[in-house]
Parts: structure tokens; sequence; C-alpha cells
């Protein structure tokens, strides 16, 4: 499947195999609004203020617009009700990722600053990109990954390679993503967009099975809902038509897929409609006058977008 400038979830049978990590931002804060549906009762305390407890999160609805960009410049003036913008960019000067073993990593300031905090002033909820199943040679902590969970370059993103993510291998780098999912909390993201989870098919140097995908999936879920913060289902519609289908979509608030028209596999995501929550959709080559009639019969949201998620294209079906 495609995959986006610059991460997605897994079912811990046993419990978290890695010591939570955590993320120290200073001067990054959180807005409380409670328009799209995402935050409803008591959850994890993971807050830049210390000793506010977040509030969990809730579907979101279908019909919840939705806009996507992570780079370039952000105008928070767009007509959304929720923005999808890159953690790393968004984190203020100052923010920091603290690792499980002790180990801080300064993040170097970011083309959006302050973004998050600025849209909440909107009313408006934020879902930050994380890249989860693929290694980033760009990112502030890359060196700290292991090379044995390094698999393939991804012939899409050829400054990335897949991750390990079979459940043997979490130990070995997991702490580097909940700092980041630390460090998302602290900033106030309302929700998590985990990408790269669907490494399945894409010969990423690992002999990674469905099973090893729905268990990644689930618990990257878990962790981001351990968090207080909700999370959205990137790609990976091979779930969708797996047994444990149901428990896919019970742990994800909305769903967001790229390209499901081009490749005619957009009828997995009814399941997500069903359930009361948002699907929005991304195409990049297809029409808009092609796909959007079936997009907006399904009850998706469909969008059409340039590959960059840069801002200078982004037109919804409606």
């Amino acid at each position: 499947m495609l995959r986006v400038a610059c991460g997605t979830v897994l079912l811990m049978l046993g419990g978290c195999s890695t010591s939570a990590a955590s993320a120290i931002a200073d001067g990054g804060g959180r807005g409380d609004g409670t328009d799209a549906g995402l935050t409803a009762d008591v959850g994890a305390d993971v807050s830049a203020e210390g000793d506010a407890r977040r509030p969990s999160p809730a579907a979101i609805p279908p019909t919840t617009t939705f806009y996507w960009q992570i780079s370039g410049v952000i105008d928070p003036a767009r007509a959304a009700a929720v923005y999808d913008v890159d953690l790393f960019d968004a984190a203020p000067a100052g923010s920091s990722l603290l690792e499980s073993d002790g180990t801080r990593v300064s993040i170097p300031l970011g083309r959006n600053p302050g973004i998050i905090g600025a849209l909440h002033a909107k009313g408006k909820k934020v879902v930050c990109y994380v890249d989860t199943g693929a290694w980033e040679n760009y990112r502030p902590d890359k060196d700290l990954f292991p090379p044995d969970v390094l698999g393939t370059t991804d012939v899409n993103w050829p400054l990335e390679r897949w991750l390990d993510i079979r459940p043997s291998s979490w130990p070995k780098f997991e702490g580097l993503i909940l700092a980041r999912f630390d460090l998302a909390a602290s900033l106030g993201c309302d929700a998590i967009e985990g990408d790269q989870n669907n490494s399945m098919g894409n010969n990423p140097g690992f002999p990674i099975g469905l099973a090893d995908e729905v268990a990644w999936y689930a618990e990257l879920a878990k962790q981001i809902h351990a968090r207080g913060m909700g999370a959205i289902m990137k790609n990976g519609i091979e779930l969708l038509s797996a047994p444990s289908a149901a428990s896919t979509v019970a742990l994800y608030e909305a769903a967001l897929n790229e390209s499901c028209n081009q490749f005619s596999e957009c009828g997995g995501y009814a399941s997500f409609v069903s359930a009361g929550k948002a699907v929005w959709n991304v195409e990049y080559t297809t029409a808009s006058a092609t796909f959007c009639p079936a997009d907006t019969t399904a009850n998706y949201d469909g969008y059409f977008a340039n590959l960059a998620l840069d801002g200078t294209t982004w037109n919804a079906c409606r």
C-alpha cells in the first residue's frame, strides 16, 4: 500500500513487551474541546502538566471533516474538524524524547511548532502522524534503533526501512515507539495515525505474516489508548478480511486509507461505517469524478490530494 511523506498498530497477548518510555516537551500544552467525537471518559495521566487526567477516546463518526498535511507550513484556518499533522514538526522549541533507559533525545525545531495549540484554540482536534512500522533516517531517535530490526528499504520511500514487527522483536524497539507516543500525549495530540504497519506483501526483509500484523496493530492501539489518545487505523486493509476483523475495528476510533479505489479494495471499510466510525479515504491518481460518488454512497469521506501532502492539493468529495 502507499505511504505518504513521513506510521500504525498490535495485540500484545501477554502485556507490553517493553518498558514504557516517556517524553518531555517543555512548553507543550493541551487544548480541550469535544468536537469530532474524540473524547469521553477518564484515561491515563500523561499530560504535559503532569497531574491532569486525559479523557479516553470515543469513536469519530462518519462525515467528520478531515484535513491531512504532513509537510510544509500548515494553515490552521482550513474548514475541517480534524487535522492530521506530523508529530515532530509540531514539537515546540525545547522538546525532547526521554527513552526508557534514561537517554534524552533533543528534537530539532520543526516547521510547525505550536500548531497543536493553535488548532485547539480554533476548536479543532489534532491527529499526530507517527511512523510506527518503518525506520526513517531523518528522525532524531534514528540511531537508537538496533540494526537487526531494520529490514529492506521501502521502494516508495528510499529514506525509510521496514521494521521487524514480529512479536519476538518488539522488546528491541517498541520502547522507542512508546517514547514517541508519550511525546504526542504531552503535546496534546488527540489521536495518533501510526504508519507503515502493513509490511506484509511489501518485501520487508522479514517473514512477516498476517498474524504479526494483527498483533502489531492491536498493540499500538492499546498503547495509544493507555495514553488517553484515539487510535486511527492506517491502511492494513488485509486485516479487515481476517477472522479477527471485528476485534481490529473495535480497537480503532476511525480508519485512514490511501488509494483504496485505485486498488479496488474499499469494500472492507464498510465495517467501520457500520460501527459508527469515520473512514477517510485519500486518492492520489484516481480522478475525483471517478471515486467520489462511490465514496459518498459508502458513507466514506473521500479526498483527492497530491502525494507530498503539503496542502497544495486537497479536495473533499463532500
